[in-house]
C-alpha cells in the first residue's frame, strides 16, 4: 500500500485556546487516499498518521566555518598525504556519503535514489549530526581533527559571554 505523506500546519484559532490543523495540499491528500482506498479490497478504514518535527532552524555560520575551514582541509590534506589526488568537490561527496549526509529522492521514473545533501539546505541539527559523524570517522582513521575551541583560537576568535 502506497504511503500518503504531506505536510500539516497546526494553528491556534484567533481570540481562542483551541487549535485548528491546516494541510495546505488537503485535495491532494484526500485525493491519494481515496485512490488507495479504492485500490484497497474490503477497506474499511483509512489510517492517518503525524511525525511531529521541531521547527527548521538554520545552521549557524560557526558550524559551517567549522566545516569549511577546519574539518573538510584536515581530511582532504590527509586523503592527499595518501595520494588521492581527486578533485575537492568529489571527496566532500564521498565524505557525505560515507557519513550518510543523504536523503532518498524519486528519480524521474519515480524509483527512490539516495543522493548527498547539501550543507545549505541542512538544518541546524543536521548539520551537527554531521559534524560528530565526521569527527568520528576520521578518528577511525586516525585524522586528528582540532576541536571547535581549538579552531576558534587559532583563528583568534574568541567567545561571547
Amino acid at each position: 500500500m502506497k504511503k500518503v505523506t504531506g505536510i500539516a500546519i497546526l494553528k491556534r484559532i484567533k481570540n481562542s485556546e483551541s487549535w485548528e490543523l491546516k494541510l495546505p495540499d488537503e485535495k491532494r491528500i484526500i485525493s491519494e487516499c481515496l485512490e488507495q482506498w479504492h485500490k484497497t479490497e474490503n477497506a474499511q478504514a483509512i489510517e492517518l498518521s503525524f511525525e511531529i518535527k521541531s521547527k527548521f532552524q538554520f545552521k549557524s555560520g560557526s558550524q559551517l566555518g567549522y566545516i569549511h575551514a577546519a574539518i573538510y582541509p584536515t581530511i582532504i590534506r590527509s586523503f592527499r598525504d595518501w595520494g588521492n589526488e581527486s578533485p575537492e568537490s568529489k571527496l566532500i561527496e564521498l565524505l557525505k556519503d560515507q557519513n550518510d549526509f543523504t536523503e532518498v529522492v524519486p528519480d524521474l521514473d519515480g524509483c527512490p535514489r539516495r543522493i548527498v545533501k547539501s550543507l545549505s539546505t541542512a538544518s541546524k541539527e543536521e548539520v551537527s549530526d554531521f559534524i560528530d559523524r565526521l569527527i568520528r570517522w576520521a578518528g577511525e582513521w586516525a585524522i586528528k581533527i582540532e576541536t571547535p575551541e581549538e579552531y576558534m583560537k587559532r583563528l583568534g576568535i574568541r567567545k561571547l559571554k
